[in-house]
């Protein structure tokens, strides 16, 4: 639920006819999100690339690799050194991924700095609408340095976990008990969502303090929100302080999708999860297990995030980033797994039209249902049934990429831990 970063190496597009060189794959990966691929490229060829795209790539994978430290590092320097060959597209939006690194760092006074110098150095020189933008970061940042957001101990903890269908929507999802500044509160838990949610009535109810500018926020179509602070906020034994929130109303102007989703008011999605090294979701023994450290190991990253959590994904020699989302009861697969399985999809799969609640209201989507799906994840095979490929869709953000791996896929496993530090996905 938050706009992609768009970073794009014009100049490497073309495919050439004989054998690419490291440059022009690591550019290929790079316009392609191919983040898995760079990943492995940078490990093995960084030394046959150029200082520039070297420099890019190493900052691509640590951005999208959960280390922002040493992303910031890196473009930093990449601005430095190689400004005139980035081009402004590509100087602004890793200015960006600066400024949102700092506070991911917990270091909201840096962010709102940068931003505003950035904001400073560009007005009167680009459109009204890019210095707009970085104003805007500037100001959340500026509220938010007032308080020791996600504020808690460093001890591991164990939350219980419920799988509940949701009103009379048939979604089974994981709900998490616990309060909002001290009253009684179920969380859904949605390693799918960008941000923690909260509805409007919900956040009035609990008495969370809002924060003044709008925010944009991505599901079956873009809309916006507020920011809101909650004071105190515990699930199980976890207890946290100055939690944020996004205050999204997700049945705005569709009294269809707010009686079905009626419920789903109150998310706990990747900003909180990422406070944590390790968790592991045991739906045998009902729990989630929050572990505060996880140790750095020399092992190669099948996960990553992009405000969502996504994991690697291989079919037939295929390897595809879906995100893992706790949010959705039933896998959906997107537009980019129907382009590169077309054939598949025609030859087994029955056309329908579905609709796609979320925020942002209900979309119909042109898919082929797919009565099964044989697929590995971390050297591990398994068979998802009923699957649904979207063909084409009327501006649902839900539908592109490749998919999202909803509550069937966890509810195939013992255990399902996401190490935040190593960027891994393991399930037993």
């Amino acid at each position: 639920m938050m706009r992609t970063i768009s970073i794009v190496l014009l100049w490497l597009c073309c495919t050439l006819g004989w054998a690419q060189t490291a440059d022009e794959r690591a550019g290929e990966y790079i316009n392609q999100r191919q983040w898995f691929a760079l990943q492995d490229l940078c490990a093995t060829d960084s030394a046959q690339m150029s200082p520039f795209i070297r420099l890019f790539a190493q900052s691509m994978t640590a951005q999208m690799f959960n280390r922002p430290a040493e992303a910031n590092e890196r473009i930093l320097a990449l601005i430095r050194q190689h400004q005139e060959q980035m081009g402004f597209a590509n100087v602004y939006n890793m200015m960006l991924l600066l400024i949102d690194n700092y506070s991911r760092m917990g270091d909201n006074a840096a962010a709102a700095d940068a931003a505003r110098r950035f904001a400073t150095q560009i007005d009167s020189k680009v459109p009204a609408d890019n210095v707009a933008s970085v104003w805007a970061k500037e100001r959340l940042y500026t509220a938010l340095q007032a308080y020791d957001l996600y504020s808690t101990d460093t001890l591991d903890h164990t939350v219980p976990l419920t799988y509940t269908q949701i009103a009379d929507s048939a979604q089974g999802l994981i709900t998490l008990s616990g309060s909002v500044n001290k009253r009684q509160a179920d969380f859904i838990f949605d390693t799918g969502a960008s941000y923690n949610v909260i509805s409007p009535e919900l956040a009035r109810r609990y008495g969370l303090r809002l924060m003044a500018d709008s925010i944009k926020a991505q599901g079956t179509r873009s809309g916006g929100g507020q920011m809101a602070i909650a004071d105190d906020l515990t699930l199980g034994n976890v207890h946290l302080r100055n939690v944020p929130f996004a205050v999204l109303d997700i049945g705005a102007g569709n009294e269809r999708i707010r009686h079905t989703v009626g419920r789903i008011s109150l998310i706990i999605g990747q900003p909180l999860l990422r406070q944590y090294g390790r968790y592991t979701i045991d739906l045998t023994d009902r729990t989630l297990y929050l572990y505060h450290h996880s140790a750095r190991r020399p092992v190669r990253s099948n996960a990553y995030l992009d405000g969502a959590l996504y994991a690697e994904i291989a079919q037939d020699g295929h390897r595809m980033p879906i995100v893992l989302d706790t949010g959705a009861d039933k896998t959906t697969l997107g537009k980019a797994y129907y382009k590169d399985f077309s054939a598949l999809v025609a030859r087994e799969g029955k056309w329908t039209i579905e609709g796609t609640s979320g925020f942002g209201g209900i979309v119909y989507n042109s898919v082929f249902r797919l009565p099964q799906i044989a697929m590995q994840v971390s050297g591990r095979p398994f068979t998802l049934r009923n699957v649904s490929v979207a063909a084409l869709s009327t501006g649902n953000g839900l539908a592109e990429g490749y998919g999202r791996l909803g509550m069937d896929f966890v509810r195939l496993w013992q255990q399902v831990t996401v190490d935040n530090t190593n960027m891994t996905i393991e399930v037993k």
